[in-house]
């Protein structure tokens, strides 16, 4: 199977070089009149010719893939995990989704940060007020960081799940720290990131809707809809057939 993977790997690196290589190196040698001889530019254009080549998504994806399937027959089927990747290339929907994380990733990093920043004044409130309920986890404030980090989201309740407490006293201060930071991190934050995430998947679907629409009911040269073409023929399909007309002439 890996040999096969390999084999159609090299077909469809093959097919997309052949399809759009001419176009990315005609890219890279446009105005090469201009040189004058020039063996360095030459050689920059060379290079940039690559450069465009195994920078084409398919191209560089499909050799990868390639290379993944030779990596998987000879060292680790480890690597054959990779392949699964193809159900991303395959259905745009998928590519939403990634899209949805990668597009807003400004604005991740920042809300991240502004997480961290919580996370370590929680941490140092902890290393000076009660670090005896860490259990030996709060050692030091690098130390008492990690913890808060690490058990808050993976204990029921927050950091105030992981650290338990009284079940006959109530003490204000770990009842203020436990509380305000399930609503800030565990609530207000995460829900923030949620937000993001499905906001801008909103706003892709939307647009992709639109282009949809576009390509299907205007005609991109006149810049007619569908309708008003449709009652300016008598033809049964007035929009396609006016399509077809504008293509013969580019043609």
């Amino acid at each position: 199977i890996g040999s096969m993977m390999i084999g159609f790997s090299f077909i469809i690196v093959s097919y997309f070089l052949l399809k759009t290589a001419p176009f990315l190196i005609q890219k890279a040698w446009v105005g090469v009149s201009k040189d004058k001889l020039n063996i360095f530019a030459y050689l920059f254009r060379l290079l940039k010719t690559i450069k465009n080549l195994f920078t084409d998504f398919y191209v560089l994806y499909y050799t990868i893939y390639g290379f993944a399937a030779f990596m998987g027959i000879f060292i680790s089927n480890f690597f054959f995990a990779f392949h699964l990747f193809e159900a991303v290339v395959r259905y745009p929907l998928l590519q939403t989704i990634l899209r949805s994380v990668y597009d807003p990733g400004k604005s991740l990093i920042l809300t991240y940060m502004f997480l961290q920043l919580f996370n370590y004044f929680f941490a140092l409130f902890a290393y000076y007020f009660f670090p005896e309920d860490y259990e030996g986890l709060c050692s030091s404030v690098w130390k008492c960081y990690l913890t808060v980090f690490d058990k808050a989201f993976k204990a029921d309740g927050g950091i105030g799940g992981f650290l338990g407490g009284s079940e006959t006293e109530i003490d204000i201060l770990r009842f203020a720290y436990d509380n305000i930071y399930n609503i800030f991190i565990m609530i207000m934050i995460l829900n923030i990131v949620m937000g993001i995430i499905l906001d801008t998947f909103e706003n892709l679907r939307e647009s992709e809707k639109k282009f949809s629409y576009d390509i299907n009911n205007i005609c991109f040269v006149c810049g007619f809809d569908r309708e008003t073409l449709d009652k300016a023929t008598d033809a049964r399909n007035g929009f396609l057939t006016h399509i077809k007309s504008v293509l013969n002439i580019l043609e």
